[in-house]
Order: C-alpha cells, then structure tokens, then sequence
C-alpha cells in the first residue's frame, strides 16, 4: 500500500480529489504547535522526540489489517522551517518525501475606493519526490 503520511496543518480532508489520488492511505499528524521563542535546542528536542514516536504513530494509526511488507511510506512535512529541515535530516534514510506542487491563480479586483484586493488560488498540479 501506498501510505502517504501528513504532517502539517494541512488536512487532508480538506485537499482535492486530484491531491488524493494514488494514495491507499492518508494519515494526517498533526504538525506540533512550535514557539516563535523556543531556542535551537529546543526545536531539536522536539525533532528528536516526533523521530522517535513517528513508528509509534504510524503503528497505533493505521488500520491493523493491511499488509505490512509491502507498505510503502511517504512524508509531506510542512511547517516552521527550523523543525522540518531537522526532522527530515534525522529520519530521512527511513522514508520517502513528497512536496505537493500547486500553481497559483491570482484574481484582483479594483475597489470603488481604489484599493485593490487580491485573491490567491492554489491549484494542486503533482506530487514531487525528493
């Protein structure tokens, strides 16, 4: 099975049929909530610590009837730089990442007051393995 697993504050229900396509499994996880204050240290502690629960979480998440040997596990990491760039680094060897690729579709309208407002659109495009 193709178990994509999600972590960041993006859930997954609310993606596009077309970002979840080819995907047996999404498993969203909830990104951790990281202080703007914390220092370096800190960020490394939590890194360490979501390394070393993510088999846990996988485990106790996942349905119990699929077929183990043949899982194949991708990460979309999202989220405060500072954290990703070191939870990627320590489990990197173990997993495949994946980043969604969306364009972006700008509207502007001229406001009767002369501002103008913008509105983005992302559009999912393709999944991009790294």
């Amino acid at each position: 099975m193709k178990i994509l697993l999600n972590i960041s504050n993006h859930p997954s229900d609310k993606w596009s049929e077309k970002q979840k396509d080819g995907w047996d499994i999404i498993k969203d996880i909830e990104f951790p909530n990281i202080n703007p204050y914390a220092s370096t240290d800190e960020i490394v502690s939590d890194a360490n610590h979501m390394a070393w629960t993510l088999p846990a979480i996988i485990e106790n998440n996942l349905p119990k009837n699929r077929i183990v040997a043949n899982d194949e596990y991708y990460i979309m990491l999202q989220g405060e730089f500072t954290f990703c760039y070191l939870l990627r680094d320590l489990i990197k060897d173990d997993y495949t990442f994946v980043i969604p690729t969306t364009e972006r579709k700008t509207i502007e309208t001229a406001n009767g007051d002369g501002t103008v407002s913008k509105i983005s659109v992302f559009e999912f495009v393709q999944w991009r393995k790294i």
